[in-house]
Order: C-alpha cells, then sequence, then structure tokens
C-alpha cells in the first residue's frame, strides 16, 4: 500500500515541477519617440530591450533641410545611428531652412582656405529655324590664401560671338595681372590693378549670385525632386543677364543687351553636398525679333579646403614695367631707324581693313603693293611706291556719286627731286608730276609704322624671343597705341586719289576696346625681317556723312610688311621713259 502511494506522489510533484519550470519570461520593449518639430510624422518605433534600430527615414518639412535626430530638446546631442535600445526615447529634428542652408553651404565654400572649380559658358544664337553664330568659354579657378600666387584663373574662349583668346589672371601680394594670349599662343596684352588682400574671386561676373549676393538679395531656395535647388532672386532677371552680357562684350550681342526688358525663362540651380556647395548652373533664353539667344552656365568645385596646388604659367623674355618697355622699345626702334637709314631698301606691303556696324555688311578696303628707294648721303630719300587699292567705298551705299574708283599706280621721285604720279595704261601710260608736293613724310617710307608708335605709353607689354640668329618681338598695344596707329593707317590710305572727297576709314568717337591684338616685328641677323598685325575689337564711330554708318562698330586690322633685295638694282629715274612700271 505504502508502494503505491508514493509513486503517486513522485509522478504529482514531478509534474508540477514540470509545470512551473517550462514557462519563460516575456523581454522587456521600449518605444523610440520622435519629435519631428513642425515637420512630417515618424511613427513611434518599438523594439525589444537590446535591439539594434536603424535611422528611419527622414521627415519632411516644406522649404526645409532636415538636419538629423537628438537626444534633446535643446538639440545638443545628436543621435548615433544604429543605436541599441535599453530604455525609451524620445528624439527630436532639427531643421533649416533651404535660404540659410544655401547660404551657409556658399560662406563655408567661398570662405574656405582655399578652393578650386571648373566653369563652362556657351552661348549660341539661332536665326528662326537656322543655327547662328555661337562661342563657349571655358576655365578654371584656383584659391590657396597661404600661397605666394593666392589666386590664379585660366580662361580659353573660342568661336564667332567671342575672340579665340586665352586669358591668364594672377594674383600676387596685392596685385592682380591679365595676361592674354591669342589663337596663335602670341602674347598681346598685360594690365595690373591693386586688389584687397582677401580677393578670392573676380568672375563672379558670370556667377553674382553664388559669389556676391547677400542675404537680402535671395528671395527664395526650393528644393526640387533631384535634390537640387532653385534659387530665385528680389527683382526680375534683366539686371543679372544685362550685367552678363554687358562682361562678354561682344558687338553680336548688343541688341539683346539693348532690350527694354530682359525678362525671360532664367533658371538658377546649386547642388549642396556636406554643407559645401557642389555646383551652380543657371540656363535662359531671350529672344528679338531676328533671332534667340541661349545661354548656359555650369560651375562644379573640384575642392574645397587644403590640397589647392596654384602653378601660373611664366611668360620668358617680357617687358611689363614702364623702364623694361622702354629698353626693349628702343632696342626695337634702333633696329627700324637702322634700315630707314639703309642707302637702299624696298618692302613689299599687304594691308586690309574692315569696319562693321550691325546688320550692315561690313566694309573692307584692301591697299597693297611694293616700294623701292634710294637715301643719299644728305639724307635726300628717292622713292619708288607701287600703289593698288580696292574698297567698299565706292558701293551705292557709301560713295558712289563721289566718283570715288579703285586704283593702281606708282608715286615716284625724280632725279631732280620732283614726285610723279605715274599710271600704266592699257594703250599709254600717264605721267603727272605733282605740283607743290609736300607729302614726304607718308611717302619716303609708304606704311613704314611710325617709330614715334613704339614707346611705353602705346604698349602694354613686349615678350622677345631668340632662336639663332632669329629674333622675334611680340608687342601689345593698348587703346591709345591702337588709335594712334588706326590713325596713322588712315593718313596712310588715300581712298580718294585726287583727295578731293577724302575720309577717315577708323574714324573713332571713344569707347574703343581691343579684343585681339598680334604685333610682331621679325628680326634677322640683327635686320628687319617683316612686321606683321592682326587687331581686332570694337569703338563708337563718328558717323560717315550721308549714310547710314554710325556708332557703335567692329573693327579689323591686317597689315604685313616684308623687307626685301630689290631695291638694289634700281635706278633713279630721269624721265618718264625710265620709270619702272613693273607689278610684281
Amino acid at each position: 500500500m505504502k508502494k503505491p502511494l508514493l509513486l503517486l506522489l513522485t509522478l504529482i510533484f514531478c509534474i508540477a515541477l514540470a509545470s512551473c519550470g517550462g514557462k519563460e519570461e516575456e523581454p522587456q520593449k521600449y518605444n523610440i519617440v520622435f519629435e519631428s518639430n513642425g515637420g512630417s510624422a515618424v511613427s513611434t518605433i518599438t523594439r525589444d530591450e537590446g535591439t539594434s534600430v536603424a535611422k528611419p527615414a527622414d521627415p519632411y518639412r516644406n522649404n526645409h533641410i532636415f538636419l538629423g535626430w537628438y537626444l534633446n530638446s535643446e538639440l545638443t546631442e545628436s543621435v548615433a545611428w544604429p543605436l541599441t535600445l535599453n530604455s525609451d526615447l524620445k528624439v527630436f529634428a532639427e531643421w533649416i531652412d533651404n535660404k540659410t542652408y544655401f547660404l551657409n553651404a556658399r560662406d563655408n565654400t567661398v570662405n574656405a582656405s582655399g578652393f578650386e572649380y571648373d566653369f563652362t559658358l556657351a552661348l549660341d544664337l539661332a536665326y528662326g529655324t537656322i543655327d547662328g553664330p555661337s562661342a563657349n568659354i571655358e576655365g578654371n579657378v584656383k584659391y590657396n590664401q597661404s600661397a605666394q600666387h593666392s589666386y590664379y584663373k585660366n580662361e580659353n574662349t573660342s568661336g564667332l560671338l567671342l575672340p579665340n583668346n586665352t586669358i591668364h589672371i594672377i594674383k600676387t601680394n596685392n596685385e592682380l595681372a591679365t595676361f592674354k594670349v591669342n589663337s596663335k599662343g602670341t602674347l598681346f596684352s598685360y594690365e595690373k590693378e591693386a586688389v584687397d588682400s582677401n580677393f578670392k574671386y573676380e568672375s563672379s561676373i558670370y556667377a553674382k549670385v553664388l559669389f556676391n549676393y547677400d542675404a537680402s538679395q535671395i528671395e527664395s531656395v526650393t528644393k526640387k525632386s533631384d535634390g537640387s535647388f532653385e534659387i530665385k532672386y528680389v527683382g526680375g532677371s534683366s539686371n543679372f543677364i544685362k550685367s552678363l552680357l554687358q562682361a562678354l562684350d561682344s558687338p553680336l550681342l548688343a541688341a539683346f543687351i539693348d532690350l527694354p526688358n530682359l525678362d525671360s525663362d532664367l533658371q538658377i540651380v546649386v547642388t549642396m553636398e556636406n554643407g559645401l556647395i557642389k555646383s551652380f548652373n543657371y540656363s535662359f533664353s531671350i529672344g528679338i525679333v531676328a533671332g534667340t539667344l541661349s545661354v548656359q552656365y555650369q560651375l562644379i568645385f573640384k575642392k574645397v579646403g587644403s590640397g589647392v596646388n596654384i602653378v601660373p604659367p611664366s611668360f620668358p623674355g617680357i617687358a611689363i614695367t614702364e623702364s623694361e618697355i622702354t629698353q626693349k622699345a628702343n632696342s626695337i626702334n634702333t633696329l627700324l631707324t637702322a634700315y630707314q637709314a639703309e642707302n637702299r631698301s624696298g618692302y613689299t606691303y599687304d594691308v586690309k581693313t574692315e569696319v562693321k556696324f550691325p546688320d550692315k555688311n561690313a566694309i573692307n578696303a584692301h591697299v597693297q603693293g611694293r616700294t623701292m628707294r634710294v637715301v643719299e648721303a644728305n639724307e635726300d630719300v628717292y622713292f619708288w611706291n607701287r600703289i593698288e587699292l580696292d574698297s567698299d567705298y565706292k558701293n551705292s551705299d557709301l560713295y558712289k556719286n563721289l566718283g570715288i574708283e579703285d586704283y593702281e599706280r606708282y608715286r615716284v621721285t625724280y632725279q631732280n627731286g620732283d614726285v610723279y604720279d605715274c599710271i600704266d595704261g592699257v594703250f599709254s601710260n600717264t605721267y603727272t608730276k605733282i605740283e607743290g608736293y609736300d607729302n614726304h613724310a607718308i611717302d619716303n617710307y609708304y606704311f613704314f609704322i611710325p617709330l614715334t608708335l613704339l614707346n611705353k605709353k602705346n604698349i602694354s607689354i613686349i615678350q622677345e624671343k631668340n632662336q639663332g640668329a632669329a629674333k622675334t618681338y611680340s608687342l601689345g598695344l593698348n587703346a591709345t597705341g591702337v588709335t594712334s596707329l588706326l590713325g596713322f593707317i588712315d593718313q596712310a590710305i588715300r581712298i580718294d586719289v585726287n583727295n578731293e572727297n577724302e575720309f577717315l576709314i577708323y574714324n573713332i568717337k571713344g569707347e574703343l576696346e581691343i579684343t585681339g591684338c598680334e604685333f610682331i616685328v621679325e628680326i634677322e641677323n640683327n635686320k628687319l625681317k617683316s612686321i606683321k598685325m592682326e587687331i581686332e575689337g570694337s569703338y563708337n564711330a563718328n558717323p560717315y556723312q550721308g549714310t547710314e554708318f554710325g556708332g557703335n562698330c567692329t573693327f579689323k586690322l591686317n597689315y604685313e610688311l616684308i623687307t626685301n633685295t630689290l631695291a638694289n638694282d634700281y635706278q633713279i629715274p630721269a624721265n618718264d621713259k625710265d620709270v619702272d612700271l613693273s607689278n610684281s
């Protein structure tokens, strides 16, 4: 009896023990409550104690950027995601409005100790469905506040709307130097200006919103679906577009600058990353009856902060100070004076001029020929000048009714000192003595540049290059020098051979700008070999009387003088039959 009872009690105890020991305890759960502070709601997260929780999707708030979650309402202790949940938490969202975010990112970028960016500007003109001229500007800017040359900009322009040049701008101490190189690699212009020690960007003409506008000028910053931000500023787009077009200084764009209203589809967009500006872009198009101009600009930051190395180009053999320019100009003048003092000398010359007014055909003139001379011991010059002129000034829209004609003739000094105009006619030749002749200053060395042009007042830079017996001087003329040069061309070219209806080709009123200049003097074995010039730009012209031509215009001058030895066999004529009328 006792044994069955003992077994029964044992069984009951085991069952009770199993029933008590097999039940597991429920884990502790905790909540993360999100206070979005004006943003979209974020659902509470409930997880078991000790669970790792990843950062949820960011909330949204109109015109604001979400900066992150914080463990306190003062937003001083940020949440480190993922976090391990060991208690209930309430986290708080931090926001910054789009405009402040942009301004902070801009300040962090352009006020950094260094930065580097690339930029491009593309311009396209279209006339209806027909593509017109275009232009591209590509460049790179570097700034490093601790470098010897703290700022360097390299800019290349190409296309028909702008001159094909390369511009180097270098800041050293408080001086900003600008060097311009043409498409042939010739250094043709140098300018310098004093700038503030804090200077770090000058290309803000292309990106004023990014570099110059203060907070009061920014109207709104709106985030787009692709994550970029569109910027609108106070006022219309007219002033922004006008300042850009004026800075480009292209006569072909003048018609757009003068529009009474330049409001357009201007859109300005930036991208930002890690609190810095990553890119800045804008585009717009404006139209007139004759055509449409489309503009696209892009700036991309490559570096911000450290690691910006600046190594500007060097220009060997240059003269930029007044004393340096004077020294090299005197050397050139010495060589040119020696050439003019030779007993016998001669050269060919070829001069082309162009003046073009908006919406008008270009007005061209072309004078070419050859000269020979004998210089006697008493410095009397016996010259032989062949002159051939072809110009548009005889056309019906200019001076057809004045009897202006193209011509070919010879101006020659005879042994007795008289000067004759000679014409090689089809059936007979004509020899006309010029009574009261007084034009030796021009005809003795016809179309030879005046030595007075080569002085520091007219020249901004000279570069000397030597290769064996050859020496080349490249001169950069300033506006004063170009004005003097064009005045000399006007004196030398006789549009009306009878001098009855003479007028100026380059009738400059003011506002002369040089967009391209190549002026090269070539020396070989210490003797003049050639003088070559290609100069272009714009100015405000006095009107051609009685025509529609006047006002703003562009101009070109191509000049080439090449010396030869043909004068070694020249014989000064004693009479008409001795005059050489060869046209080679």
